[in-house]
C-alpha cells in the first residue's frame, strides 16, 4: 500500500498531496521488530499514533516497533526526503502498509497549527501522541516566531501541538 505524503506550508495549508511508492530501503530496524513478543502485539493493534521526531533514533525506533505492532502510524518529519527515507524503513521493517509521513516544521507556530489541522481533517482518530522530536543549538538561534530555537522545538511546539490535538485525543480514549 502506498500513503499520502502531505507538505504543509507556513501559511497553514496544505501545498500539495501526492501518492509515496515504497522505496528500497535499509532495515537497520529489522531486528528490533523481530523480537517483539507477539502478546505484546495486541494492546495497540488499529490504533492511531503521531510520532514528531520520527525520521531518527528514537522516534524511528518506537515507529518501527509501533508499526509491527499493528498500529497506524503518522510519522512527522521536517525534511521530505528524509522523513520519505524514514518511512519506507519503517514500512519495510515492520511489513505495514499503515505508515504515513506528515511534513511540519516544528520550530514554527504556524506549521504546527497546519499540521494539526491537516491531522484533524485526515483521520477520525488519535489514541497516541508522541512528542519526540528535539534539537539542541550550540549558538543562540531565533525561530520564525522569534522564540529561541531549542525553547521552541523542545518546549513550546510539544505543548502547542497536543493542545490543539487534545480533543481528539480525548475522544479516542
Amino acid at each position: 500500500h502506498a500513503e499520502r505524503l502531505a507538505h504543509i506550508d507556513a501559511g497553514g495549508r496544505a501545498a500539495r498531496s501526492e501518492r509515496v511508492v515504497r522505496l528500497p530501503t535499509r532495515t537497520s530496524a529489522k531486528s528490533t521488530v523481530n523480537s517483539v513478543p507477539t502478546t505484546d502485539k495486541q494492546w495497540i493493534a488499529g490504533r492511531t499514533v503521531m510520532i514528531t521526531g520520527a525520521t531518527s533514533g528514537i522516534g524511528l525506533a518506537t515507529a518501527t516497533a509501533l508499526a509491527a505492532r499493528g498500529a497506524r502510524v503518522v510519522m512527522v518529519g521536517r525534511d521530505p526526503d528524509r522523513s520519505e527515507g524514514a518511512r519506507a524503513e519503517v514500512a519495510a521493517a515492520s511489513d505495514s502498509g499503515q505508515v504515513a509521513v506528515l511534513i511540519a516544521d516544528l520550530a514554527s507556530l504556524a506549521s504546527i497549527r497546519a499540521l494539526a489541522s491537516h491531522f484533524l481533517d485526515t483521520y477520525d482518530r488519535l489514541d497516541v501522541l508522541i512528542n519526540d522530536a528535539g534539537v539542541f543549538e550550540q549558538r543562540r538561534h531565533l525561530s520564525a516566531d522569534g522564540l529561541e530555537m531549542t525553547l521552541a522545538v523542545n518546549l513550546v511546539a510539544p505543548f502547542y501541538l497536543t493542545s490543539l490535538l487534545l480533543d481528539r485525543l480525548r475522544a479516542s480514549a
